[in-house]
């Protein structure tokens, strides 16, 4: 499956889960490059007391063994990315609490920006329309390679 996700389409995301056995919680992230550098970097922050909150105070608590990497979604096409992320933490609600709120905000942000994007919206338009920063404009642009 390594070789698989090396050879990725750069426009296409992979969707992962890492559920905490003892607990029953799950944190659900996507990522463009590989699943196994996402996975070594969380473990990296984690062991380094970089995160805040449940997660961390789990992470601290129990075991490595404790913890389940798994994939839930490969070539997910990047202006998915989110509504598919979106998707599999309501489809884990009840295990689902490491997750935050604030990932559906930046999701409908985002989509509302390629829209406007789209339609030949200029960026002050879209700044004064959605109340966001000229910078996440040209960053969503950059990271959807919009022309």
């Amino acid at each position: 499956m390594e070789s698989i996700i090396r050879v990725q389409d750069v426009r296409t995301v992979t969707i992962y889960k890492i559920h905490n056995g003892s607990t029953g919680k799950s944190y659900i992230g996507s990522t463009r490059s590989s699943v196994f550098s996402r996975w070594k970097r969380h473990v990296e922050n984690l062991n380094n007391n970089k995160y805040s909150g449940d997660f961390q105070d789990d992470w601290n608590k129990y075991n490595i063994d404790v913890w389940v990497f798994s994939i839930l979604e490969i070539g997910v096409i990047l202006e998915e990315q989110y509504s598919r992320e979106q998707h599999w933490i309501d489809f884990y609600v009840k295990e689902n609490e490491y997750n935050t709120n604030k990932f559906v905000s930046r999701a409908t942000k985002y989509r509302q920006i390629l829209d406007m994007l789209s339609s030949g919206a200029t960026y002050f338009q879209i700044r004064d329309t959605l109340g966001v920063s000229l910078g996440t404009i040209s960053n969503v642009k950059k990271r959807y390679r919009l022309p």
